[in-house]
């Protein structure tokens, strides 16, 4: 386990997140000297919203980068729909089994909240839509959520851990504390430039609170 409840990402790509039956299933194989070539499909039986919209990939890649296997994909930001094979793997049973956890929690979770991004952003009707999402999620994926709801059609992130592939949005909220962290009453005056606080002022204060978030995009 590495810092704040976060596995440590070697463990990840060594097959150490698995569910505990497969390497019990390997180690079973392995006695009867049995590794049969497989072909893995990834699908999905039911989708609430009826569609999905496939992220995750970079993350499947990497963790497959060195081993023995071929991956067939959809490109990321694809449409699939329910019983519709996104993914094709194929190698030997043992050199698979247990990365099959992290995969589908790689695929799942990315898919997830780029198929709310896309949801969110129908329902927005061409208005530009920034996700906020990690105030509501472990801040250790962050870039991963930012990325998602990006791959989804969100406009940009409100995060500076944001990927480059999701630049921080421009559009994003002004900062809310500085009014209240001033001398300054009666609203007015605009804080939108982000710059240095008024004279007297630095370090002082308390940090905001509050704000939109929740889920993959808001």
């Amino acid at each position: 386990m590495s810092r704040f409840g976060s596995l440590d990402p070697d463990l990840i790509q060594s097959g150490g997140c698995t569910d505990i039956y497969f390497p019990r299933c390997e180690a079973v194989l392995e006695k009867a000297g049995v590794n049969p070539f497989v072909v893995m499909e990834v699908s999905v039986a039911s989708l609430p919203l009826g569609f999905g919209i496939l992220a995750g990939l970079d993350s499947v890649m990497e963790l497959f980068d060195g081993k023995p296997v071929t991956v067939f994909s959809m490109p990321e930001g694809s449409i699939f729909y329910e019983g519709e094979p996104v993914m094709v793997i194929e190698g030997y049973y043992r050199d698979i089994a247990r990365f099959e956890t992290a995969l589908l929690g790689f695929l799942c979770h990315a898919s997830g909240i780029a198929t709310a991004a896309a949801h969110i952003v129908s329902l927005a009707a061409g208005r530009p839509v920034f996700s906020f999402g990690s105030r509501r999620q472990h801040p250790a994926i962050a870039p991963m959520i930012e990325r998602a709801a990006w791959i989804g059609g969100g406009a940009g992130g409100g995060k500076k851990a944001a990927p480059p592939a999701a630049p921080p949005a421009g559009g994003e909220p002004p900062p809310h504390v500085p009014p209240l962290v001033t001398p300054q009453t009666g609203g007015g005056g605009n804080w939108g430039d982000a710059g240095p606080p008024p004279p007297g002022r630095e370090g002082g204060g308390g940090g905001g609170g509050g704000g939109a978030g929740g889920g993959g995009a808001s």
